[in-house]
């Protein structure tokens, strides 16, 4: 870094943010029994269905088939619900001394002392460059906040190791205790606080090059992720970054801050890079074809509202190529085959890929049934294809339901699988990119800052459903304006005690500060990186909106705002500074 031509050297502060979904965590327990031993039953607010079975069966000595948990739906998430929090416990203990099932619900308050919160950091980021925009040295480096009786890592120096080309990288993270509750998964946990300072700092550097932000970044694109020393399995992020541009009227930014009014306010735009690693868990999914031309999934998945049962219906019926009114999905219940954490961008690749196991292990079931002589009994598996729901070998083509009612059965099932052991064993480098842009309308007078226009572009590979697709960006975004304009805990240290534990003083995104949001979507497979060349979505959205923002502030205002978030105080105390 020292003997870099031109350095910027940044230190940054990120407040916890706090979940607030509307349904709060709430428990039904039932201690019962079930042919003569003891069977508990739990319906809970859960993203993890299956970690949570295993985990009561252990806790309460039970065997597994001594316990069911059952969540149809959640109604709002976002990480919170992927771990196991006190309400349950409570609920499962009572209800085994009262000999009934008892429900606990926790309220709004004991949602920010109870239920994890995205941890509080400090951060220094630091790049060298050539004058001509060549980046030479990285230095990502910080703090985070843990409990004093349990540790969680939000690692948010990941991104940084693979988003630009670079000579020297050193990253660095430290764990402090406070006397807290132990934060938790909050939607992009490393990567939505890490690409607030990395590309929060490389707009500094454009600045301080005087280039164009876009530029800067397309000029050190790596070849390929320099810490795996792997290929990038589908980047696209210029692309994004470039078409991004071009619907946004990148154009008509000013590069001199200050230079764009509307009457009292001033105008700037914005731009960051956003990302999010493709993450599976592993999973099985259950798919059965029935006599009656129908298909049924069954997984022990969760919905949290992101779409899954539609996605994956509409995944089969695309393999079998039939209607999906045809297809039908059970899920949410540990008496199905096992899902993983409804997390990590995760699931709709990870269970759609179990899918396509369980639908190819029943090519063999249905070659089997073929009439003798016929070219599809002397098919292989892999010779075999589903069309217009039939399945076709050669010249024979059969309607799957024809063969399930000539072998006299009403249905057949077969379990798919799908694990990936490692991240290592991937040839591939595998992530989601994308580029977001803001325009905000900055009143300096009376601090108050508008945000006028919304942009996101990304690159996710196959689209599975482009409306629950949509949906999901467009959220990822809104809830990165609360990150980064709004949302933050005001503390009376006399007691240890948050003073605005409510939906009334803890500021979210509303309609009112909503502006028109736009989305593009990048829509190309990447079977490198899934099976059916899908990647995750639900979190990239968020990743890039704090940097874009603080960004845009600073071409409208001429201030870097190192802090998030953003309020109409930090506003006021820079332009009276």
């Amino acid at each position: 870094l020292e003997s870099a031509e031109v350095k910027i050297d940044s230190d940054y502060v990120l407040d916890p943010n706090y979940h607030n979904p509307i349904e709060m965590h709430a428990t039904i327990a039932d201690f019962g029994e079930k042919n003569g031993k003891p069977f508990l039953t739990v319906y809970e607010t859960t993203q993890s269905i299956a970690s949570e079975h295993n985990t009561y069966a252990q806790m309460f000595g039970l065997k597994p088939e001594q316990v069911r948990v059952i969540c149809k739906y959640v109604g709002g998430a976002f990480g919170s619900k992927g771990l196991m929090w006190p309400q349950a416990l409570v609920a499962c203990f009572c209800a085994k001394v009262a000999g009934a099932p008892v429900k606990v619900v926790a309220s709004r308050q004991q949602m920010y002392g109870g239920t994890g919160f995205r941890t509080p950091m400090r951060q220094r980021l630091a790049i060298g460059a050539k004058k001509d925009g060549t980046i030479t040295s990285i230095i990502h480096e910080g703090v985070a906040a843990t409990s004093p009786q349990d540790e969680y890592a939000e690692a948010f120096t990941m991104a940084t190791r693979m988003m630009y080309q670079t000579p020297a990288l050193r990253l660095a993270q430290k764990q402090c205790r406070l006397n807290t509750q132990l934060p938790t998964f909050m939607r992009a946990p490393a990567e939505t606080p890490g690409m607030f300072v990395l590309e929060s700092a490389v707009d500094e550097l454009a600045t301080e090059l005087g280039m164009d932000p876009i530029d800067l970044r397309i000029k050190n694109e790596p070849e390929k992720d320099i810490i795996q020393d792997k290929p990038f399995s589908g980047r696209h992020l210029v692309t994004c970054l470039k078409a991004g541009a071009d619907a946004f009227g990148w154009k008509e930014r000013s590069a001199k801050p200050r230079a764009r009014r509307d009457e009292d306010w001033l105008l700037g735009m914005g731009v960051a890079a956003a990302t999010y690693p493709v993450v599976t868990f592993p999973t099985s999914a259950r798919v059965t074809l029935k006599a009656d031309g129908t298909a049924l999934i069954e997984c022990c998945s969760q919905e949290l509202g992101t779409g899954t049962a539609t996605a994956q219906t509409q995944l089969l019926a695309d393999m079998l190529g039939i209607p999906a009114s045809r297809v039908s999905m059970i899920l949410g219940d540990s008496a199905l085959p096992p899902g993983g954490v409804s997390g990590g961008s995760a699931t709709n690749l990870s269970v759609g890929a179990a899918v396509r196991d369980g639908l190819n292990s029943l090519k063999e079931t249905l070659i089997e049934l073929a009439p003798k002589g016929s070219s599809l009994r002397q098919a292989k598996p892999n010779d075999v294809q589903f069309r217009d729901g039939r399945i076709v070998a050669g010249d024979a083509s059969y309607p799957f339901e024809e063969l399930i009612a000539n072998g006299m059965k009403n249905e057949i099932a077969a379990i798919g699988e799908f694990s990936r052991d490692g991240e290592s064993k991937s040839e591939t480098s595998n992530h989601s990119f994308g580029a977001q842009f803001i325009e905000v309308a900055v009143d300096e007078v009376l601090g108050v800052v508008r945000v006028r226009r919304m942009l996101g572009c990304f690159a996710c590979g196959t689209i599975m459903n482009a409306k629950t697709a949509r949906s999901q960006f467009m959220g990822g975004m809104i809830m990165g304006l609360g990150h980064a304009m709004e949302e933050v805990v005001h503390w009376d240290h006399r007691l240890g005690r948050i003073t605005n534990d409510n939906l009334a003083e803890y500021h979210v995104p509303v309609n009112a500060d909503v502006p028109d949001v736009d989305v593009m979507i990048y829509d190309e497979p990447d079977f490198n990186a899934s099976p059916i060349g899908a990647k995750g979505i639900g979190e990239i959205g968020i990743t890039g909106v704090a940097a874009a923002f603080a960004n845009a502030m600073y071409n409208a205002t001429g201030q870097r705002f190192r802090s998030i978030p953003i309020t109409l105080k930090h506003v006021m105390e820079k332009s009276h500074a």
